[in-house]
């Protein structure tokens, strides 16, 4: 899509299959139970659940667990997973977020492309605020959501809406993205203004400082 101002970062993913993502950018956390989301995946550090595929993506995979690991390591969680996120490394505040990702197909998948208050270690969340580029859930294989969470609208009370891709977007990479702007967020498919459309900025104060973060299972990202 059409971009207004200068590019301050990007990252191709270039590199020799089974590398990690590049550490200057992105770190895993790791983790079980989706951090009071129940989910049934534990996220690894493991290359075998995030790695560069030698083709300009970042794999993420979700794999299943060996019951015996799955109890010793992973907290019981019977499938292993991947979340990178940049905390402390790529800041941002205002301007286009936009990743091209090919999210999986099937029932139980929850890929997302994310936005998270970098104070959140200091404030909590909601406080933090959080804006969802894109999630997408297997039981709506053609519709991309686009959210923003904070103190008063978090969670099911969040605010943002629905775009119909009109087709399964497992088919195909499609281009994700936000234009944030001091006064307003605008939620863009594909380089067009979604369905979700756009919001008025509910509080600055919980919209700022935020960074992205990628929280996907078997999401190829570029």
């Amino acid at each position: 899509m059409s971009r207004h101002g200068p590019l301050l970062w990007a990252d191709e993913f270039d590199g020799p299959a089974g590398a990690p993502a590049d550490p200057r950018t992105w770190q895993p956390e790791t983790g079980g139970h989706g951090w009071g989301n129940a989910e049934l995946q534990y996220y690894t550090g493991e290359p075998g659940n995030a790695a560069l595929d030698g083709a300009g993506h970042l794999a993420i995979t979700v794999r299943r667990s060996d019951p015996g690991l799955a109890a010793a390591r992973y907290d019981g969680c019977r499938y292993t997973s991947a979340r990178l996120i940049t905390k402390g490394l790529k800041p941002v505040r205002y301007g286009l977020i936009e990743a091209r990702i090919k999210v999986p197909g099937g029932r139980g998948i929850w890929p997302a492309f994310w936005l998270l208050g970098i104070d959140i270690g200091r404030v909590g969340w909601p406080a933090c605020g959080e804006i969802d580029v894109m999630e997408n859930f297997g039981t709506a294989p053609a519709w991309v959501y686009g959210t923003v969470h904070g103190p008063g609208y978090c969670g099911d009370g969040g605010i943002g809406g629905e775009h119909a891709a009109g087709a399964r977007l497992a088919d195909g990479f499609h281009a994700y993205a936000v234009h944030w702007e001091p006064d307003r967020i605008r939620w863009f498919f594909d380089g067009t203004l979604g369905s979700a459309g756009q919001i008025d900025v509910v509080s600055a104060d919980h919209a700022g400082g935020l960074r992205p973060r990628l929280r996907s299972i078997g999401v190829l990202a570029d």
